[in-house]
């Protein structure tokens, strides 16, 4: 039955905003009339629901400029991966060293997957059209198939050619195991990133479509615990034990957990809860919080260290609270007002992401020695993959080379 109650007299429903400047272009209300209200001042208005969607949107609007932060935090966290992969403070001092890289810089790839699943979430949530958000997945997959396909032929040839040989030089073998990896692993020990992202945002767009958001997160919890088992808690299951081979027999045919079912998904879902949520969560101290996930992450490993053998530092239990109280300090921190292009910043990160693994090999064959070079090691590593960062971006804007140079990133 039609509810025909004037919307004049239908009960208000309470909604706690956050104002920005440009809340008082609106036109159902405007702050500034409101007597010693400072503008960012938390304050409690109750409106009619649908009048509060149409002021959701100013204020989604309003707050993008806080997008930059994620893209200063997305370049920042391509430095990351590279130091997980050539160690720099291994020099100086290595259980500083190992301390570094199994904790904090773990963040980084987390962090690259909430991104992606808060900003994708954010285009087919706003679409209104069931065929036009299923239009943005299919523009938002192809373009990182795409990216993974030319990074994969980039390093093809070193990979079938190591393939070649770890198989006795039986070529047809190599070239099998080699697609294998590329299916399961990634093509380069790195690039594994991008078909666990096309898994992972997959399963958000159709997920969604089943069950709720908050559900699909539960889900991706859930796998990402079983998951943890292929990874850092491996040890937890002991040394011949059902469960112990039944993780190694997983192990053996799928190399890892650390994929887009047990590991992207539930960080893309989680980006896309906080967007979903973006108006009604809201952390008073959200640095603080995050600095105290990333003691509890120290603490994490150290345990695992102390009492069992980590297989690898991947997957991590407080990995998840880290990485939302970090993206929700980013979201609701004033961004910079630096005179840059923070796209730049943006498509950089993805390019040294891809192209840094060229240059391991390079520099640790030159340089010998990595533990006594591991800081000129990555300053090598990072700087080359920058400069060729900037070629590849400038190319990008030239007319004869824009084709070619737009589908590295």
């Amino acid at each position: 039955m039609v509810d025909a109650t004037p919307i004049w007299k239908k009960p208000l429903v309470p909604v706690r905003l956050h104002p920005s400047p440009a809340l008082a272009e609106c036109k159902f209300f405007s702050v500034t009339t409101i007597p010693n209200l400072r503008i960012y001042d938390k304050i409690d208005l109750y409106y009619h629901e649908g009048v509060v969607k149409v002021i959701g949107r100013i204020v989604q609007s309003s707050s993008s400029n806080n997008l930059n932060n994620l893209d200063i935090m997305r370049f920042i966290a391509a430095i990351l991966v590279v130091s997980i992969h050539t160690t720099p403070l291994e020099s100086l001092n290595s259980t500083l060293s190992l301390a570094f890289e199994n904790t904090i810089a773990r963040i980084a790839v987390p962090f690259f997957f909430a991104a992606s699943g808060y900003l994708f979430f954010g285009k087919i949530s706003n679409n209104d059209q069931r065929n036009q958000a299923g239009r943005y997945w299919m523009k938002y997959t192809k373009r990182i198939a795409c990216i993974y396909l030319v990074w994969s032929l980039v390093y093809g040839g070193y990979d079938i050619y190591r393939s070649y040989q770890e198989q006795d030089h039986d070529l047809l073998r190599a070239i099998l195991f080699y697609l294998r990896d590329f299916v399961l692993l990634g093509g380069h020990f790195h690039l594994w990133y991008f078909p666990a992202l096309l898994f992972a945002v997959t399963a958000l767009y159709f997920g969604i479509r089943w069950m709720s958001l908050p559900k699909l997160l539960l889900l991706s919890m859930g796998l990402y615990v079983i998951g943890l088992f292929g990874d850092a808690y491996f040890g937890v299951l002991g040394d011949d034990t059902v469960l112990s081979r039944f993780a190694q027999s997983y192990l053996d045919g799928f190399g890892t957990t650390r994929n887009g079912l047990f590991f992207g998904m539930v960080y893309v879902v989680l980006g896309a809860y906080m967007y979903d949520r973006r108006l009604t969560i809201r952390h008073t101290r959200p640095g603080t919080l995050f600095v105290l996930s990333a003691a509890g992450l120290i603490l994490e490993v150290v345990l695992l260290n102390q009492f069992t053998v980590i297989r690898d530092c991947n997957m991590l239990l407080m990995l998840l609270p880290a990485t939302y109280f970090l993206f929700q300090m980013l979201l609701h921190k004033q961004s910079p007002n630096w005179p840059i292009d923070f796209k730049l910043l943006r498509d950089s990160s993805v390019l040294i992401y891809c192209s840094h693994g060229m240059f391991l090999g390079l520099y640790s064959n030159w340089l010998g020695n990595g533990r006594e070079h591991s800081f000129t090691w990555f300053a090598l590593v990072f700087f080359t993959s920058l400069a060729l960062s900037a070629l590849i971006m400038s190319l990008k804007r030239s007319e004869k080379a824009n084709r070619y140079a737009g589908v590295l990133y």
